[in-house]
Protein backbone atom coordinates (compact mmCIF):
# COMPACT_ATOMS: atom_id res chain seq x y z
CA UNK A 1 0.00 0.00 0.00
CA UNK A 2 2.67 2.70 0.72
CA UNK A 3 4.57 1.78 -2.48
CA UNK A 4 0.82 2.25 -4.21
CA UNK A 5 0.55 5.99 -2.51
CA UNK A 6 4.42 7.08 -3.22
CA UNK A 7 2.84 6.13 -7.00
CA UNK A 8 0.21 8.08 -7.04
CA UNK A 9 1.78 10.96 -5.11
CA UNK A 10 4.32 10.71 -7.82
CA UNK A 11 1.64 10.71 -10.94
CA UNK A 12 0.25 13.64 -9.05
CA UNK A 13 3.36 15.81 -9.30
CA UNK A 14 3.71 14.90 -12.94
CA UNK A 15 0.24 15.64 -13.87
CA UNK A 16 0.70 19.20 -11.96
CA UNK A 17 4.23 20.10 -13.52
CA UNK A 18 3.76 19.08 -17.35
CA UNK A 19 0.08 20.66 -17.34
CA UNK A 20 -2.25 17.33 -16.78
CA UNK A 21 -4.82 17.19 -13.98
CA UNK A 22 -7.09 14.32 -13.17
CA UNK A 23 -9.97 15.48 -14.97
CA UNK A 24 -7.40 16.43 -18.48
CA UNK A 25 -6.30 13.51 -18.44
CA UNK A 26 -10.00 11.57 -18.40
CA UNK A 27 -11.69 14.35 -20.73
CA UNK A 28 -13.07 13.36 -23.99
CA UNK A 29 -11.91 15.01 -27.33
CA UNK A 30 -13.23 17.99 -28.33
CA UNK A 31 -15.81 17.99 -31.00
CA UNK A 32 -14.19 19.46 -34.16
CA UNK A 33 -17.08 19.27 -37.29
CA UNK A 34 -19.85 21.59 -37.37
CA UNK A 35 -23.22 20.39 -36.73
CA UNK A 36 -24.52 20.95 -40.40
CA UNK A 37 -21.50 20.29 -42.76
CA UNK A 38 -21.96 22.76 -45.89
CA UNK A 39 -21.32 20.60 -49.38
CA UNK A 40 -20.22 23.98 -51.01
CA UNK A 41 -17.64 24.48 -48.92
CA UNK A 42 -14.87 22.19 -49.72
CA UNK A 43 -10.83 22.18 -48.76
CA UNK A 44 -8.23 20.12 -50.95
CA UNK A 45 -6.36 17.25 -49.39
CA UNK A 46 -3.46 17.53 -51.23
CA UNK A 47 -0.74 14.48 -51.52
CA UNK A 48 -3.70 12.02 -52.39
CA UNK A 49 -2.53 11.35 -55.54
CA UNK A 50 -0.56 8.22 -56.38
CA UNK A 51 2.43 8.84 -58.87
CA UNK A 52 1.69 6.55 -61.33
CA UNK A 53 -1.37 7.67 -62.07
CA UNK A 54 -0.35 9.97 -65.22
CA UNK A 55 -1.13 11.01 -68.13
CA UNK A 56 0.85 8.62 -70.12
CA UNK A 57 -0.56 5.62 -68.36
CA UNK A 58 -4.49 7.24 -68.39
CA UNK A 59 -6.96 4.93 -70.07
CA UNK A 60 -9.35 7.03 -69.42
CA UNK A 61 -12.29 6.34 -67.01
CA UNK A 62 -14.02 3.59 -65.30
CA UNK A 63 -17.28 3.14 -64.99
CA UNK A 64 -19.62 4.84 -61.96
CA UNK A 65 -19.95 0.83 -60.71
CA UNK A 66 -16.64 0.36 -60.40
CA UNK A 67 -16.40 -0.99 -56.94
CA UNK A 68 -13.94 0.76 -54.50
CA UNK A 69 -13.52 -1.00 -51.58
CA UNK A 70 -11.06 -1.04 -48.01
CA UNK A 71 -11.41 3.09 -48.50
CA UNK A 72 -9.89 4.84 -45.17
CA UNK A 73 -10.17 8.13 -43.96
CA UNK A 74 -7.39 9.09 -42.02
CA UNK A 75 -7.98 11.09 -38.65
CA UNK A 76 -5.62 13.62 -37.00
CA UNK A 77 -5.47 14.63 -33.67
CA UNK A 78 -6.13 18.47 -32.17
CA UNK A 79 -3.10 20.55 -31.77
CA UNK A 80 -3.79 19.99 -27.94
CA UNK A 81 -4.17 16.52 -28.29
CA UNK A 82 -0.89 16.15 -30.21
CA UNK A 83 0.87 18.50 -27.52
CA UNK A 84 -0.59 15.79 -25.28
CA UNK A 85 0.28 12.92 -26.89
CA UNK A 86 3.84 14.11 -26.94
CA UNK A 87 4.49 14.84 -24.14
CA UNK A 88 3.07 11.50 -22.60
CA UNK A 89 6.11 9.58 -25.01
CA UNK A 90 8.57 11.12 -23.84
CA UNK A 91 7.41 10.67 -20.51
CA UNK A 92 6.72 6.99 -21.17
CA UNK A 93 10.17 7.21 -22.61
CA UNK A 94 11.62 8.69 -19.15
CA UNK A 95 13.09 6.08 -16.82
CA UNK A 96 12.67 9.13 -13.88
CA UNK A 97 8.96 9.98 -15.02
CA UNK A 98 6.21 7.40 -13.23
CA UNK A 99 4.75 6.89 -16.32
CA UNK A 100 7.40 5.36 -18.11
CA UNK A 101 6.75 2.22 -19.56
CA UNK A 102 3.22 3.01 -18.94
CA UNK A 103 1.61 2.18 -22.32
CA UNK A 104 -1.86 2.74 -23.63
CA UNK A 105 -4.51 0.22 -24.92
CA UNK A 106 -6.19 0.97 -28.52
CA UNK A 107 -8.80 1.94 -27.02
CA UNK A 108 -7.35 4.64 -24.72
CA UNK A 109 -5.57 6.01 -26.65
CA UNK A 110 -8.57 6.45 -28.82
CA UNK A 111 -10.30 8.34 -25.65
CA UNK A 112 -7.55 10.26 -25.39
CA UNK A 113 -6.13 11.22 -28.67
CA UNK A 114 -8.32 10.08 -31.44
CA UNK A 115 -11.47 11.98 -32.90
CA UNK A 116 -14.43 12.55 -30.66
CA UNK A 117 -17.39 10.62 -30.58
CA UNK A 118 -19.44 12.97 -32.07
CA UNK A 119 -17.26 13.76 -34.72
CA UNK A 120 -17.01 10.08 -35.53
CA UNK A 121 -20.86 9.98 -35.77
CA UNK A 122 -21.31 13.10 -37.79
CA UNK A 123 -18.41 11.91 -40.43
CA UNK A 124 -19.65 8.60 -40.98
CA UNK A 125 -23.08 10.28 -41.03
CA UNK A 126 -22.08 11.98 -44.25
CA UNK A 127 -20.36 8.94 -45.77
CA UNK A 128 -23.64 7.41 -45.61
CA UNK A 129 -25.49 10.11 -46.81
CA UNK A 130 -23.12 9.77 -49.95
CA UNK A 131 -24.22 5.87 -50.11
CA UNK A 132 -21.25 4.26 -48.76
CA UNK A 133 -20.81 1.62 -46.66
CA UNK A 134 -19.06 2.40 -43.65
CA UNK A 135 -16.90 -1.05 -42.69
CA UNK A 136 -15.42 -0.02 -39.69
CA UNK A 137 -14.01 2.51 -36.99
CA UNK A 138 -10.54 1.94 -35.66
CA UNK A 139 -9.99 1.21 -32.01
CA UNK A 140 -7.50 4.16 -31.79
CA UNK A 141 -10.09 6.69 -32.93
CA UNK A 142 -7.91 7.39 -36.05
CA UNK A 143 -9.55 5.90 -38.94
CA UNK A 144 -12.68 5.10 -40.99
CA UNK A 145 -13.11 2.13 -43.72
CA UNK A 146 -15.93 2.59 -45.64
CA UNK A 147 -16.81 1.32 -49.49
CA UNK A 148 -18.35 2.27 -52.34
CA UNK A 149 -18.18 2.64 -56.12
CA UNK A 150 -16.51 5.34 -58.56
CA UNK A 151 -19.44 7.18 -59.24
CA UNK A 152 -19.43 8.06 -55.24
CA UNK A 153 -15.97 9.02 -54.81
CA UNK A 154 -16.24 11.31 -58.21
CA UNK A 155 -19.62 12.61 -56.67
CA UNK A 156 -18.68 13.01 -52.85
CA UNK A 157 -15.11 14.23 -53.19
CA UNK A 158 -14.86 15.49 -56.85
CA UNK A 159 -12.10 13.32 -58.12
CA UNK A 160 -12.64 11.44 -61.50
CA UNK A 161 -11.38 7.33 -61.43
CA UNK A 162 -9.52 6.40 -64.47
CA UNK A 163 -8.22 2.92 -65.25
CA UNK A 164 -4.40 3.30 -65.57
CA UNK A 165 -2.17 0.48 -67.25
CA UNK A 166 1.62 0.68 -65.63
CA UNK A 167 3.96 -2.45 -67.59
CA UNK A 168 0.81 -4.55 -68.51
CA UNK A 169 -0.83 -4.21 -65.55
CA UNK A 170 -4.50 -2.47 -65.08
CA UNK A 171 -5.16 -0.22 -62.21
CA UNK A 172 -7.86 2.08 -60.60
CA UNK A 173 -6.99 5.27 -59.06
CA UNK A 174 -8.08 9.01 -58.37
CA UNK A 175 -6.90 11.29 -60.52
CA UNK A 176 -6.96 14.30 -58.98
CA UNK A 177 -6.39 15.60 -54.84
CA UNK A 178 -10.04 14.66 -53.45
CA UNK A 179 -11.63 17.64 -51.54
CA UNK A 180 -14.15 17.31 -48.61
CA UNK A 181 -15.97 19.51 -47.17
CA UNK A 182 -14.32 22.32 -45.21
CA UNK A 183 -16.19 21.50 -41.82
CA UNK A 184 -14.24 18.39 -41.38
CA UNK A 185 -11.29 20.06 -42.65
CA UNK A 186 -9.42 19.82 -38.73
CA UNK A 187 -10.40 15.99 -38.48
CA UNK A 188 -10.00 14.44 -41.31
CA UNK A 189 -6.36 14.67 -42.92
CA UNK A 190 -5.96 12.27 -45.84
CA UNK A 191 -8.08 9.57 -47.77
CA UNK A 192 -6.04 5.99 -48.30
CA UNK A 193 -7.27 3.70 -50.94
CA UNK A 194 -8.48 5.43 -53.72
CA UNK A 195 -6.18 3.57 -56.00
CA UNK A 196 -4.94 -0.12 -56.41
CA UNK A 197 -1.54 0.40 -57.08
CA UNK A 198 -0.12 -0.82 -53.37
CA UNK A 199 -0.93 -4.65 -54.75
CA UNK A 200 1.22 -4.58 -57.55
CA UNK A 201 5.02 -3.26 -56.84
CA UNK A 202 6.16 -0.55 -59.64
CA UNK A 203 9.21 -0.94 -61.03
CA UNK A 204 10.96 2.80 -60.71
CA UNK A 205 11.76 2.51 -64.74
CA UNK A 206 8.15 1.84 -65.64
Amino acid sequence: MPQQVKFCSSLFAFMVMYGFGASALAQAPTSRVAARIDETQVTTLQGNVHPMARGDFDQGGVTPETPLEHMVLQLEPSAAQQAGLDTLVDAQHDPHSPLYHQWLTPAEYGSRFGASLQDLSRITGWLAGHGFAVNEIAVNHRQITFSGNAGQVEDTFHTQIHRFVVGGVSHVANTQDPQIPAAMAGVVSGILSLHNFRHVRISSQE
